[in-house]
């Protein structure tokens, strides 16, 4: 596959991460006050009217929940996964056999998918503890690790 295709397949789900978590995720979280140049492009009223119409559309059953609070950070695993696959585990584990392969990638779905949740339990980290979280994030890292 090519390097144009492997970018979009890295690149389209951090950008609709991102489009889920701006839009439908509270102005007061951190990651809004680090833009720096919000009020000179009305960025406050661009977020108020994709918040409400995030929430107008999503609504706030379960699936929602999921949407807004754990899809972002699942598609993210999803592209880091695919990356360090495709870039290196590809090359690495070629010659491996079938137990040594299945080990490296366990140990990368531990590694992507459980341990930021287990340094917001622990405190570690900001934010906290979602189960939901744990099992979306490895899920997608599973999905990028098969198709990559």
């Amino acid at each position: 596959m090519s390097r144009r295709f492997h970018a979009l397949v890295v690149a389209l789900p951090l950008l609709a991460g991102f489009l889920i978590y701006f839009s439908c995720r509270s102005k007061l979280l951190l990651y809004y006050r680090w833009i720096p140049f919000r009020n000179k492009i009305f960025l406050d009223q661009f977020h108020d009217v994709a918040f409400k119409k995030c929430h107008e559309v999503l609504g706030g059953n379960f699936i929602a929940h999921i949407v807004i609070f754990s899809a972002p950070a699942a598609l993210f695993a999803f592209s880091l996964a695919y990356y360090i696959k495709a870039r290196y585990l590809g090359k690495i584990l070629s010659k491996a056999n079938r137990p040594q392969k299945s080990l490296a990638y366990l140990t990368l779905i531990v590694l992507i998918a459980y341990i930021p949740e287990f340094l917001q339990q622990t405190g570690t980290a900001p934010g906290h503890f979602d189960e939901m979280d744990v099992l979306t994030a490895g899920l997608a890292t599973l999905l990028a690790l098969y198709i990559a």
